[in-house]
C-alpha cells in the first residue's frame, strides 16, 4: 500500500492515502465554464512521481531532471514486504535512491551503501532488484535470458499504475502501446 507521496519542494502538496480504494480526482469549481478543464491539476504528475520513486527511468527528458525540479527530492512511503519504507529520489541524482525504514537491517544489501542517518543510499538498479524480490518475489539472476525476457518489478508495476500517455488503458493485456508482445 502507498501511504504517502511527498517532496521537499515547498509548493508541493503532500498526498496521504488510506487503506482501501483511493480515487484521485480534480475538482472543478461551480464557477468554472465549459471551457475550463481539470487539466493541470497534477493527476498525471502524481502517476509519474510514483513511477520515478519506484525505480522508473529518468531519461534526459524526464520532468524530474528539468532545471526547475532536479534539485528537489520526491518520495513515496509504502509497504514493501510487510514493512513501511520511505523512498526518495531527485532528478539531480537520478541514479540513486534514499531509503528509510523502521528496520534498515531488513533492507541492507550486499553492495556499496552510503549511510544517511537512519537510512541508506543505493543505486536505482539495486532498488529495482530489491523491489523484484520483495514485492513480486521475482528472484534476481545473472542469467542473461532471464534478465532480458523475464518479469521484473518495472515490467509488472505499470499494470497496477497505468500511464494514459503511454497507452496504458488501450488494452487489458498491455500496459503500453509500445510494449513488445513477448513482454505482454
Amino acid at each position: 500500500m502507498i501511504h504517502r507521496v511527498h517532496s521537499d519542494l515547498d509548493s508541493f502538496r503532500e498526498l496521504r492515502l488510506r487503506p482501501g480504494l483511493n480515487v484521485v480526482l480534480a475538482d472543478k469549481s461551480e464557477e468554472a465554464t465549459d471551457k475550463q478543464t481539470r487539466n493541470g491539476a497534477g493527476k498525471t504528475s502524481l502517476i509519474e512521481l510514483i513511477h520515478f520513486a519506484l525505480g522508473g527511468t529518468a531519461d534526459k527528458d524526464s520532468i524530474f531532471r528539468s532545471e526547475v525540479l532536479a534539485p528537489w527530492r520526491f518520495g513515496v512511503e509504502l509497504d514493501v514486504a510487510g514493512q513501511r519504507v520511505s523512498v526518495e529520489r531527485s532528478g539531480a541524482d537520478h541514479l540513486r535512491v534514499n531509503l528509510a525504514a523502521n528496520d534498515m537491517g531488513r533492507f541492507a544489501m550486499q553492495s556499496t551503501q552510503e549511510d544517511i542517518g537512519e537510512g541508506l543510499t543505493i543505486r536505482n538498479s539495486q532498488w529495482q532488484e530489491l523491489l523484484n524480490e520483495r514485492v513480486f518475489q521475482v528472484p534476481n539472476s545473472s542469467n542473461v535470458e532471464r534478465d532480458k525476457f523475464g518479469p521484473t518489478f518495472r515490467s509488472l508495476f505499470p499494470y497496477f499504475v497505468r500511464r494514459q500517455d503511454s497507452g496504458g488503458f488501450t488494452s487489458h493485456i498491455a500496459q503500453s502501446s509500445k510494449q513488445a508482445p513477448w513482454n505482454q
